[in-house]
């Protein structure tokens, strides 16, 4: 049996997709509205997927889940931007359909992402294609992230020891990780190039 929650803040959409999805006999669905009540569901119960789906509130959100638990994320939405998909999949997104996708859409979607299969759609996909000055996708995790975040607001690497409660040694570790990623050779170098694909905000 599969479990999934489902959040989204529009009554009759909610219903009619948590219908869908129930079609299936082997998936039950917890249908919420907020993220509040997804923190309180995560926290109680183990979920193979989350599918979000949220009119009024801000892809960010998506970071507590991620936080809980290390679940895949299926997006249900418009994303513009490579900088909008970056940041999603930051947020533990795999997934992704555009609003009102049909029954089928939806379904096939969802096995395959609970097969461990990413899904992109092609106009999204040829969108980045063609994009002019795409950089190369780089995955860092939440700790790299804050680490360039305080390496921006020009915390030394004897005060990041001491934020992260690690030795210098250790910070050292994860600079030459996160220089490895952006292929740079400076705190500088990698701050400019996290912000270049909007990975950190200081």
């Amino acid at each position: 049996m599969y479990s999934i929650l489902l959040i989204d803040d529009h009554p009759e959409s909610g219903e009619v997709t948590k219908s869908w999805i129930e079609q299936d006999q082997y998936i039950h669905v917890t249908l919420i509205r907020t993220i509040l009540e997804a923190k309180e569901n995560l926290t109680k119960y183990n979920f193979n997927l989350c599918i979000y789906h949220l009119n009024k509130m801000l892809p960010v959100d998506l970071e507590c889940i991620h936080l809980i638990q290390d679940i895949p994320i299926l997006f249900i939405g418009q994303v513009h931007t490579y900088t909008m998909m970056d940041k999603l999949l930051n947020l533990g997104v795999i997934a992704f359909i555009e609003n009102n996708p049909s029954h089928d859409q939806l379904i096939w979607t969802i096995r395959n992402v609970l097969n461990g299969i990413s899904v992109l759609p092609v106009a999204l996909l040829k969108q980045l294609h063609h994009r002019e000055g795409v950089m190369d996708y780089v995955v860092l995790n939440n700790k790299e992230r804050s680490i360039l975040e305080c390496i921006a607001e020009g915390k030394s690497n004897k005060e990041l020891a001491v934020i992260f409660c690690v030795s210098q040694r250790t910070v050292e570790y994860y600079l030459t990780n996160i220089f490895n990623k952006f292929e740079v050779h400076s705190r500088l170098e990698a701050v400019v190039a996290a912000k270049n694909r909007g990975m950190i905000n200081v």
